[in-house]
This record gives C-alpha cells, structure tokens and sequence, in this order.
C-alpha cells in the first residue's frame, strides 16, 4: 500500500529524554534548533525510538527542549508513536545510508525560531515491514430527505452508502543475506514489482505485517422526510420512511510471501515473523429514521407514521494468509543490491 505521506504537529513532545529550565529559553534568545540522536537508540524503519532536540542559543550556550509545550516538530515520515516515541514510517529504496527531513519550531506571542534537520539512522536494531494493505474507505451518511412540490407526503429516505472493502495482503518475493556485517532484506511486491531494501547493523528479529486492510464503515441510511402540515381542505401529509443503512466493507485477506535466505544468514530464520491476519470488518450503518407525519387541522386524519430503516448488513472477515514459505539457498546477492 501507497505509504500514507503524514504530517504531524507535536506540541508537547512526550516521552523524550533530558529536562530544561525553560524559563531560561527565549525565543528571542534562540539562535537555531537542532535535534541529537543518542547513541543508545535503535533508529531503522519500523523501529520507536526517541531524539532530544537543542536550542542553540544566541550566547552559544545549548539548551534541552525536547519537553517545551511550544515546540512544535513536522516530518512527513517520521510519526509519533504513542508507546515509546516516534516512528519511521518509510520505504526505503536503496541500501545507502540515509536521512530524513524534520522540522523544529518554537514561538511565543513576538517571536518564532523555524529550523531545518535531519534524522540520522544508525540502523541498529530489528526490522518492522508494515503492511500495504489500505482500510477501505468509510461510507458517508445520507441527508434526511424532504417532500417534493406536488406531494404532501415525506420522501423516504436514500439507501446507506455500502463502505469499502479492505485491501488484500498481496503476494511477495523476499531475499534476505549478511553483506558488510550487515543483515540485508530486500522485499518485492509480486503484483506491481516495487522493491523496497531494508538493513540493520545490530539484527534482533524481523517482522513482516502482511496483513488483510479493515473494511470501511457503512453509512447510515437517509432519514425520511417530515410530511407537511394540513392546510385548508389539503389533509397532512404521511411521514416518509427511514432507509436502510450502508453494509459493512469487508476485511481484506492476509497476503502470502515466499522468501529467499542465503547460507551466511541461516541464523536469522527463528528469528523471522510474518504477520498475515484477515482485516476486520467495518460497521455496519444503521437504518435511517422515519419522518414526522404532518400536524392536521381541526376535523382531519392524522397523518401516517413512517416505518424506521433496518441496519446494513454486515461485513466478513477477511481470511488469514498462507503460512510463510522460508527457503535456505545461495544466491548471488550482488545482483540483488
């Protein structure tokens, strides 16, 4: 799945290390911030980890913020993760070192500080693949309905929209080998053929989610239309009835993959997980309600009540995926990097 391109906004970043006097930072004070990654940490994709940030101050001196509640931090890749941190939310397509772009602001009420930096991954750790597989969209909610010009009586109400399917695990090609005491993965999408190479210096476990997307909510059905008054000799109008709700997206299914482990990287197979659940199925909308019937005037029928809509129906789980085939093979990998 398409990597969903976040942007977030963390005003107080939780969970990071060190503390500061903030009375002793100024924004008009601040010089430039910068992040430092410590040594300790486990940054590779799909690690959490944590980063203190720096204000350099204008007399040199460098000051800790990472618990300001005005700093503010922005990656399109780098999310917050509510456990332990932050998260690399990236697919690499190379095994060259590399970074990532995150921005660091903090303002008051005259002043702001914007400034520029970039993560650096030491590529310790295990490996977390997360699953491509998008939720289905969730179904929006009908509008209560009216009455048309000519007739008296409420509309009934428009059926619930049905809400997405979840998507399907897909099927992959994986090859995983020690080149330069590092652990290299490289992972393809049999379908569309996009390669993503993964690694890590300090290898524990690697985790693949191939997991089935949840499906999408359905959408609740339309109310009907409240019936019009009576007026003069024209008797109330009926009330419309309620539609029926949307039916639940179903879950998609678990993917499969088959993968490729050189002889010099035996040592990591008890060491592999793949994950390949079924998605969840979405709710099921609910039924729409019926209108109000028209009030009468002296000397006339009340006007019908409508009937309520019935609940969508709802959705299947997806099916869990075949179990993982793990073959041990030599193969050339210099073609592979």
């Amino acid at each position: 799945m398409p990597l969903k391109h976040l942007i977030i906004s963390i005003l107080t970043a939780l969970l990071f290390m060190g503390c500061a006097d903030y009375a002793k930072v100024e924004v008009a004070n601040v010089e430039t911030l910068k992040i430092k990654e410590p040594e300790n940490e486990k940054i590779n994709h799909g690690n959490s980890f944590n980063f203190e940030v720096y204000a350099i101050m204008k007399n040199g001196k460098e000051e800790i913020i990472s618990k300001h509640p005005d700093l503010k931090i922005e990656s399109k890749l780098i999310v917050q993760d509510e456990v332990n941190g932050f998260l690399l939310e990236a697919r690499p397509s190379t095994f060259k070192d590399t970074s990532y772009a995150i921005s660091l602001s903090i303002s008051d009420e005259s002043d702001e500080v914007l400034s520029h930096d970039q993560l650096q991954l030491n590529y310790n750790g295990g490996l977390w693949i997360p699953s491509e597989s998008l939720k289905g969209q969730n179904a929006k909610s009908q509008q209560k309905s009216g009455v048309t010009l000519f007739n008296r009586n409420g509309v009934d109400g428009k059926p619930g929209l049905n809400g997405e399917n979840g998507q399907h695990g897909g099927n992959y090609t994986g090859y995983i080998w020690m080149e330069n005491q590092e652990l290299r993965f490289r992972m393809e999408n049999d379908s569309t053929s996009i390669v993503w190479k993964y690694k890590s210096r300090k290898y524990d476990t690697i985790f693949i989610d191939l997991s089935g997307g949840d499906g999408g909510n359905g959408g609740t059905g339309g109310e009907g239309g409240n019936g019009k008054n009576g007026k003069g000799t024209k008797p109330p109008g009926n009330a419309g009835n309620g539609a029926i709700g949307g039916a639940a997206g179903s879950g998609g299914n678990g993917g499969s993959i088959l993968i490729f482990v050189h002889t010099n990287a035996k040592f990591i197979i008890p060491k592999i997980n793949v994950i390949q659940f079924g998605g969840q199925p979405g709710q099921n909308g609910s039924g729409g309600l019926a209108g109000s019937p028209g009030q009468p005037v002296k000397g006339q029928r009340n006007g019908s009540l409508g009937e309520h809509g019935r609940n969508g129906l709802q959705g299947n789980m997806g099916i869990q995926g075949p179990k993982a085939v793990i073959s041990i093979i030599s193969f050339d990998f210099q073609e592979l990097n």
